[in-house]
């Protein structure tokens, strides 16, 4: 994976990703941004418990692949960084390797496939019902609940 994006549209978009990270994420790669560096762009991914975010940004794309990583240590990075074109590479370590001007960093990056992301085809579970059915179903649930609700009073 290997990429170069102006440093105002990374930061931009690293910000609006991180806001829906939890402070305190009960699983370490949920405090991760999974970096997906498709054909022409890149794709930019934050989840938190209930909310899920991806930002598709144009970049100058050398080598596709993907990566994560920490969304409070980029966010961070990227804000102090000069102004200027940011290049972002992940070498065969599995660090997320960060250059800017006369500024180059390394980051751990934790397995992309590991990255909680909703929506994801095997996760994804689809029915039919009809309409009479469900609100029969539902009148059901009520009915339950109200008799269970007496029954307590």
């Amino acid at each position: 994976m290997k990429f170069t994006i102006e440093r105002d549209r990374l930061n931009n978009a690293v910000k609006k990703a991180g806001s829906v990270i939890s402070a305190r994420p009960t699983v370490s790669i949920m405090g991760h941004f999974l970096l997906d560096v498709q054909a022409n762009h890149l794709v930019i991914t934050a989840t938190g418990l209930d909310q899920t975010i991806t930002l598709t940004l144009e970049a100058n794309i050398e080598q596709e692949g993907k990566a994560t990583v920490s969304a409070k240590i980029l966010s961070q990075l990227v804000q102090r960084l000069p102004n200027g074109d940011v290049s972002v590479s992940l070498d065969e370590r599995g660090m997320v390797n960060v250059v800017c001007a006369r500024n180059a960093f390394s980051l751990q990056s934790l397995d992309p496939l590991q990255f909680p992301i909703e929506g994801r085809e095997e996760s994804r579970r689809e029915f039919m019902i009809s309409t009479s059915q469900l609100c029969g179903n539902i009148a059901n649930v009520l009915t339950r609940f109200l008799l269970k609700k007496q029954k307590h009073q």
